[in-house]
């Protein structure tokens, strides 16, 4: 494949990978404060109780706020997936730690920014369980970009260097 194909190529699995991430993002969180919220009450019942409660059209636009409020953390994930790659340091358990704590923490800037949110740290257990969920929230959307964009990539190069390491080692 010529270095322009390539090039491409890897770009659509980026683009592939941001989309898929940012759309997963909403249900994620949703899942997150679902999970939380059953944890606090104790009881998954009371939990879905008050998700019954709740307006579908309001889950939704929820959802599509968080898809795209997440797309600059995602940008700057992918370009630190990039990196590491370039770095042949581009493992799940490294990959997922770097995108957990960018993605964080643009989350926690562009929400604070765009949607005028403040997270007060005075709040105590209420901010910890906040920054908790977007933490986990990040976490488990960049194991999924790993999934989705990096991991082929990944394997291409592992297999591309086994290839020329039995080529070299036939000559």
């Amino acid at each position: 494949m010529s270095s322009w194909k390539a090039t491409i190529h890897r770009l659509g699995h980026v683009v592939f990978g941001i989309v898929i991430c940012s759309a997963a993002a909403g249900p994620v969180a949703f899942l997150a404060w679902l999970a939380s919220d059953a944890a606090e009450s104790r009881s998954l019942d009371h939990a879905v109780a008050r998700l019954r409660d709740t307006e579908p059209f309001g889950v939704l636009s929820a959802c599509a706020a968080i898809a795209v409020g997440v797309l600059p953390s995602l940008a700057l994930v992918a370009l630190v997936a990039y990196g590491l790659g370039r770095q042949q340091r581009d493992t799940f358990v490294l990959a997922t730690g770097a995108g957990a704590t960018i993605g964080s923490a643009g989350v926690i800037v562009t929400v604070s920014a765009l949607l005028d949110v403040d997270l007060d740290p005075s709040s105590g257990l209420t901010f910890l369980k906040d920054i908790l969920l977007i933490f986990t929230t990040s976490a488990i959307v960049s194991a999924i970009y790993w999934f989705v964009a990096i991991r082929p990539q990944r394997r291409k190069r592992v297999l591309e260097r086994q290839h020329d390491a039995a080529i070299r080692a036939m000559e």
